[in-house]
């Protein structure tokens, strides 16, 4: 088990899983607020009446606000990580001890190898995935990926073709100064496209974002490149231990089993007590973590 997530003091499950449940509805209200974004005032003008703002886009503070809130999108989604990973690494746990084998057991503990009609093959590992190998990542290289990781999808949402922010800057630029006039007469009007952010600003704004997006999406593949050097040398190392184990299931083929059923009883022993010690630890919130997790707390 993966001790990174834990300690003495810190949130249950229950808590943690409440926290992520939180975070998750500000961000998706984040979201929602953002999707919502347009830089249009649209203006109607009829003659010898004053002009009637029919549409108002939003303005600098506003946009100003959302950019925030979408950096700490960020944050949030780390947050999110970290206790969804915490509460998955406490289950896997439970269920690595729930399915254990006697066998395995035995050997782990350097106890003495049941007779091999006892023993079932070794079990060839399955190719090593990412997220085995995040969860195997000291407590700050792991926040950092999911920090990075969450970044970059963030901004990337907000910024890339089809974003709220990317359509509502063509739509800027677009309308900006277009006037559509309807009617004759005393009828006539004359609606007119202004911008309710200058153009300029949307723009260093989006393109800051776009900088910002290619160095987080650049730290992040060098990131997902340790990932894929890292799983190639664990199944490596993976692969090697499945050939000893092999060679040692042939060796040991006719080893005694006299002590079976003591075995078996110290195993259920071993298995209530190590379950019961899963069950007290506490999932612990990292520094880099604690603020956002208070804001999320209230």
């Amino acid at each position: 088990m993966n001790l990174a997530y834990f300690g003495t003091e810190g949130l249950t499950s229950t808590s943690a899983n409440f926290i992520a449940n939180k975070s998750k509805e500000i961000i998706d209200a984040i979201n929602a607020e953002a999707s919502g974004i347009d830089f249009i005032n649209t203006v109607y003008t009829v003659v010898g009446k004053e002009p009637v703002t029919a549409n108002k886009g939003k303005t600098k503070d506003w946009l100003d606000t959302v950019v925030s809130g979408i950096k700490r999108v960020g944050q949030l989604s780390a947050l999110n990580a970290w206790l969804r990973e915490a509460i998955k690494e406490r289950d896997k746990a439970l269920s690595d001890i729930k399915n254990l084998s006697m066998v395995k057991w035995a050997v782990d503990t350097g106890r003495e190898k049941p007779d091999v009609e006892q023993i079932p093959f070794p079990t060839k590992k399955s190719p090593a995935t990412d997220d085995e190998i995040i969860a195997e990542m000291a407590p700050e290289e792991r926040q950092k990926f999911l920090m990075v990781e969450a970044r970059a999808a963030a901004l990337g949402k907000f910024i890339h073709k089809g974003g709220a922010f990317e359509r509502s800057r063509n739509n800027l630029h677009a309308k900006s100064g277009r006037t559509e006039v309807s009617g004759t007469g005393d009828q006539l009007t004359i609606a007119t496209s202004i911008p309710s952010v200058e153009i300029a600003y949307v723009d260093k704004v989006y393109l800051d974002m776009q900088e910002e997006y290619r160095k987080l999406q650049a730290e992040l593949n060098g990131l997902k490149h340790v990932i894929e050097v890292r799983k190639t040398e664990r199944d490596s190392k993976a692969l090697e231990e499945y050939n000893t184990q092999m060679a040692e299931h042939t060796i040991k083929a006719r080893e005694r089993e006299t002590f079976i059923r003591t075995m078996l009883s110290e195993f259920e022993a071993w298995k209530r007590q190590e379950t019961e010690k899963i069950l007290a630890y506490k999932i612990v919130i990292p520094e880099s973590l604690q603020e956002i997790y208070k804001f999320v707390k209230g």
